[in-house]
């Protein structure tokens, strides 16, 4: 099962035989802990803490929504998740992001109930006023695909002008 206490240990005691080389450290860590959710029972999350000692708190869903709000349309968004995260995935991402917020969220019903969560997802994801703590991924195949044709293209050009001028 995953411990990181055990993690912990193991970071620190590599540390202090490696001072000089941070930057392989800092790898190392994170190899920890992707290869301790390698340990047995970690594909199943349920009862597992969300949360590791770095603060970090794992879901896919809210980690793609904050990564790819910027280069895609918000209809958009919504809908490449609302079509690839279960109903499930969905309600656990509501009752994570419930942890954060004051008021109550919306359990809507209906045929298109997850279309309307995700929604309200994404709203709450990017509300500059709600505090969120950093969302990483565990499971990289639970990213949805994004193609061409769901790619914001005025935001791609306004990063190369942006890169352009960086390099003038």
């Amino acid at each position: 099962m995953y411990d990181p206490n055990i993690c912990r240990i193991l970071v620190i005691q590599f540390s202090i035989d490696c001072v000089e080389s941070d930057g392989f450290i800092v790898v190392l860590y994170l190899m920890l802990i992707m290869a301790s959710a390698n340990i047995a029972g970690a594909g199943d999350t349920e009862g597992v803490s969300d949360e590791h000692t770095t603060g970090e708190t794992i879901n896919e869903l809210i980690y793609f929504v904050q990564q790819k709000f910027s280069v895609l349309a918000a209809d958009d968004l919504v809908s490449i998740c609302s079509k690839f995260h279960t109903s499930d995935e969905i309600r656990k991402t509501q009752r994570t992001l419930q942890k954060y917020v004051k008021e109550r969220l919306t359990r809507h019903s209906g045929a298109d109930k997850d279309t309307k969560t995700v929604y309200d997802i994404t709203k709450l994801c990017l509300d500059p006023s709600v505090k969120l703590p950093t969302f990483v991924p565990m499971h990289l195949e639970r990213l949805p695909p994004v193609d061409v044709e769901h790619v914001d293209v005025s935001a791609i050009l306004q990063e190369l002008t942006f890169i352009r001028s960086e390099i003038k």
